[in-house]
């Protein structure tokens, strides 16, 4: 390492110092302490062009620590030019576009939102199998147009996290050989030493999952970490873990390597002190003009590098023309254009589930729909069939739920894919967290639960979550779909491939349910009348969601036996319905008419919207016991004779 080296390193350590000094918040430590691991990365490997950051070939980066911020935005600063020094100094504050976990931005060089520990590696693992596929489906001799790999920066709690360790076990056993991750082993974390918190070999365990493993006894030379590097690429067939020795808060006085250092601010008297130590005489946020220079020597070669691909793939359209379309059109996210829309819904059937309905309309998917990668964990009950080049699209898991979400948002982040991640309703819980992210992301994963609500009673309280709707429906930009039949099933997948605002949940169950008299395409604005009253205006209107909309129609029969006039509306995605004009819900819901019902399994607190303070819930929302699907119907309330009396209680 020579002297511009250290101090374009040091340069990179006190601008991420210093961003955190000004907000009072954030992390010092990584920025001090891996530095040096990031510039031999910059400096030597990752392929990236400043002026053109989105290119599609282009290395991928996620910080994958939540202390990581300073140091990535610091590194964007210098080598991209994509951060200016006023944003540095606005970290963390009101307003600024820099919070403390970097949000995704691409076109700046942010690939991921960092979300919980775990996540970012999850989200590596998707993009390097999005890289694999798409590189086996389009490259052809002579014209390797996707070839890249992704690189992480992990820490210690990176690898402690569980959803890290499920997806460093598929990365292994995918044989994913350009996923390359760089760890900063300090032996520290915001809890105390790691020692104390694990005993277990972190390099052997990750060699029995398939890895291979390196490792850099100095973690200020990046000639050593550029060399670690280069030893990993020439291995295939396996990821790699490069154990990287470093001091959190490196150069820091009475502070390095101590967990004070990972959670806060040095402290003025502390960063002064690193800057003597360091031999630091620059003022705060002053980057000296040598250390451009030599940045600005370093990124010379970069757009050569991005010129030199738009070439190759100039090439291979003129020899392969037909796949370089199919590849654009993949990156440009038209994935119904080869897709009988109508032929969707006259897929189902009547009495069958909507579970088996989306495996129908699914495995249309599959064939008329190449960029869609899709994985499953736990026994979902819906067998996806595999054909042509399906097996290689699909990933099993197992119980790896946790991995799944973060995999999906990866894989949807790298582009060129469409990803569709299958799992129950009860598992829906580990996904909570990428489903969030993924929302925030803006991704257009669609999520699949299946065992929908009371379908599998026998299964008792623990194998259901029939607040999960609710708690989902809590999330920002996510949109849940609940349909009731098959034609409504297929609004939702119609609904969710199109979609490019954001992720979908598609809830499914096992119950047969009986095409609903009523239901049609409709069900793509999220709410419709699914029956009208036969006067000018109904006594009543009924919403409800789900297999028991069909409870609710046979409920309707009874009250119009009784000289009632009922509306009923189904609503299989609130979320969605309400974003159409105002005109359209309310004449959907009727907004003159008072009294209302909802009639749903679970909490009444998601329907306060429609019912107002004169509405009723039809269902017993303490009971959730253990038995049959109908029996536990009966004991919720949910029986047609049931919901007809409850109405006319309301009516009275």
């Amino acid at each position: 390492m020579n002297s511009i080296d250290l101090k374009t390193i040091n340069a990179i350590r006190f601008l991420s110092a210093e961003m955190v000094e000004r907000a009072g918040a954030g992390s010092s430590g990584m920025g001090m302490g891996s530095a040096s691991i990031a510039y031999g990365l910059f400096s030597s490997h990752l392929k990236f062009d400043p002026e053109n950051l989105m290119w599609e070939n282009r290395d991928r980066f996620i910080m994958a620590s939540e202390q990581g911020g300073p140091l990535l935005y610091a590194l964007l600063h210098l080598f991209t030019g994509s951060i200016s020094i006023e944003e540095l100094k606005k970290f963390g504050q009101w307003e600024s576009n820099l919070p403390i976990f970097p949000e995704k931005d691409v076109r700046r060089g942010i690939e991921v939102t960092v979300g919980q520990y775990g996540q970012g590696l999850a989200n590596a693992v998707g993009m390097a199998l999005a890289e694999r596929y798409l590189s086996e489906r389009f490259n052809k001799p002579g014209c390797d147009i996707v070839s890249h790999h992704t690189y992480v920066m992990a820490s210690e709690e990176s690898l402690m996290n569980g959803t890290a360790m499920e997806a460093c076990a598929i990365a292994g056993r995918q044989k994913l050989g350009k996923l390359i991750v760089l760890f900063e082993d300090d032996g520290m974390t915001p809890d105390g030493p790691s020692a104390e918190l694990y005993s277990e070999d972190l390099r052997m365990r990750f060699k029995s999952m398939g890895w291979q493993v390196h490792d850099v006894r100095d973690g200020n030379d990046p000639d050593s970490i550029g060399n670690a590097i280069s030893q990993a690429k020439r291995i295939h067939g396996k990821p790699a873990l490069i154990c990287i020795r470093v001091q959190a808060g490196y150069g820091c006085p009475g502070k390095a390597n101590t967990k004070e250092v990972l959670s806060g601010p040095l402290g003025r008297a502390a960063l002064s002190k690193a800057r003597e130590n360091l031999r630091w005489t620059y003022g705060s946020f002053d980057v000296p003009e040598d250390v451009r220079l030599n940045i600005a020597r370093i990124n010379a070669s970069k757009p050569k590098e991005f010129q030199k691909w738009r070439n190759l793939v100039d090439h291979c359209k003129n020899e392969f023309p037909e796949d370089s379309h199919e590849l654009e059109c993949w990156f440009s996210g038209k994935h119904l254009r080869n897709i009988d829309v109508d032929l969707l819904y006259r897929t189902g059937k009547d009495k069958e589930s909507t579970m088996e309905t989306s495996r129908k309309i699914f495995d249309v998917f599959i064939d008329g729909i190449g960029c869609l990668m899709f994985g499953s964990a736990e026994d979902t009950g819906l067998e996806v069939r595999e054909t042509g080049t399906s097996g290689k699209r699909m990933l099993r898991l197992g119980c790896r739920a946790n991995a799944l979400g973060g995999i999906a948002n990866g894989a949807a982040m790298h582009g060129g894919v469409r990803y569709v991640s299958f799992a129950r309703s009860s598992t829906g819980y580990a996904l909570l967290p990428s489903m969030k992210l993924s929302a925030m992301m803006n991704l257009d994963n669609i999520f699949v639960l299946t065992d929908d609500s009371l379908s599998i009673g026998e299964r008792g309280p623990a194998g259901r979550a029939l607040e999960i709707q609710e708690i989902m429906e809590a999330i920002p930009g996510l949109t849940v779909f609940r349909p009731g039949d098959a034609v409504e099933t297929a609004a939702a997948w119609i609904k969710a491939m199109e979609s490019d605002k954001g992720p979908t949940v598609i809830m499914v169950s096992r119950i047969g349910a009986s095409l609903l008299k009523g239901s049609s395409k409709e069900a793509e604005k999220g709410g419709y009348i699914l029956a009208k009253e036969s006067s000018k205006k109904p006594d009543l209107v009924i919403a409800s969601t789900g297999f028991e909309a069909g409870i609710v129609l046979k409920a309707r029969k009874i009250l119009i036996e009784k000289g009632m006039d009922v509306r009923v509306v189904s609503i299989p995605s609130k979320r969605l319905f309400l974003t159409q004009s105002k005109e359209y819900i309310d004449s959907v819901l009727a907004k003159d008419i008072k009294k209302r019902m909802a009639a749903e399994a679970g909490s009444s607190a998601r329907w306060q919207w429609f019912l107002g303070k004169k509405g009723r819930f039809a269902c017993d929302e303490e009971y959730d016991g253990t038995g049959s699907t109908q029996i536990l119907l009966k004991k919720s309330g949910l029986t047609p004779e049931k919901v007809a009396e409850e109405a006319l209680k309301l009516l009275k």
